[in-house]
């Protein structure tokens, strides 16, 4: 136990983190002591905190287990750590504060990761990339996603620019959700 790091593990935190630097996304802080839970990333003008969860600490239900030793122990401690960040992020919530939780094994696709973490970024154009994509094709893209269309960030982007930002902006909903079929 003494061996497991608490922080700045590679499975989880430094992965993210490179993906944040690798996307060029700014504004943000590791392991900010000041906020209630020290969430692993902190966008502090966005008031957005973002943790990335171990699957075997956190419990996660796809593919958390416990180990067959000692198991009442484990049981209740991995329950304690689920319980404490139910805590964290209804408080954080109340607070003022959006909570976006993301399981390690989701950093198996990490473009989806910072699809998600762009969405809810969007309104806050100092933390979009400096590069590649212009904060009108972000909101499109949001409009999109929001709109149920379950693809990746980069085949909506390109058919937000193949029809153009404004057009998605102004149109309806019901279009954007006929498109859906189209990826």
């Amino acid at each position: 136990m003494r061996a497991v790091r608490g922080s700045g593990n590679r499975t989880t935190e430094q992965r993210f983190r490179f993906a944040l630097v690798g996307a060029g996304l700014r504004g943000w802080t590791t392991r900010n002591r000041n906020v209630l839970g020290t969430p692993d990333f902190l966008f502090p003008k966005a008031k957005l905190a973002v943790f990335v969860d171990g699957c075997f600490w956190h419990g996660c239900p796809d593919c958390g287990h416990v180990p067959k030793t000692r198991r009442p122990y484990w049981s209740a401690k991995i329950k304690r750590n689920r319980q404490r960040d139910r805590e964290t992020t209804q408080r954080l919530r109340a607070s003022g504060f959006r909570v976006i939780r993301f399981w390690e094994h989701d950093l198996s696709c990490l473009d989806r990761c910072l699809e998600q973490l762009l969405i809810a970024l969007e309104e806050y154009p100092p933390f979009l990339p400096s590069v590649g994509i212009s904060e009108r094709e972000m909101k499109a893209v949001a409009r999109v996603r929001r709109a149920g269309v379950d693809a990746p960030v980069s085949a909506v982007l390109s058919w937000v620019r193949a029809i153009g930002p404004d057009l998605v902006l102004s149109g309806p909903v019901r279009d954007i959700r006929a498109v859906a079929t189209t990826f």
